[in-house]
């Protein structure tokens, strides 16, 4: 292969990975996408390793942000389980804390 070709190829891999960035960053920022045939020719164009790739980055991020935001709201949820269970264990040890209904007088006699 001659080095223009090379040139060729490499070029427009880059062009299309950098067009499939921002594609996705107008997406996020609910502005006018880029139209599907100019992702497509600059594919055809030989910049299919680089779209694909573009493809593959994103699925991976937004496959990574998914699961970073399930691992936190898992911690929350499990640290608002513990504290419910510690407060219930120290209430059930300490009956004078829970005596009268927490202060309501009414039924502080039965």
């Amino acid at each position: 292969m001659s080095a223009g070709v090379l040139l060729w190829i490499l070029g427009w891999n880059v062009a299309a990975f950098c067009l499939m960035g921002v594609d996705k960053w107008k997406a996020k920022h609910g502005r006018w996408r880029l139209p599907e045939k100019v992702l497509f020719l600059s594919a055809l164009a030989g910049g299919s390793v680089g779209a694909l790739l573009g493809l593959w980055f994103q699925s991976v991020f937004v496959g990574l942000c998914t699961q970073i935001l399930s691992i936190c709201i898992f911690l929350v949820i499990y640290g608002r389980m513990i504290e419910v269970y510690c407060a219930s264990r120290s209430a059930a040890c300490n009956p004078q804390a829970v005596r009268g209904h927490f202060g309501n007088p009414a039924l502080a006699s039965r």
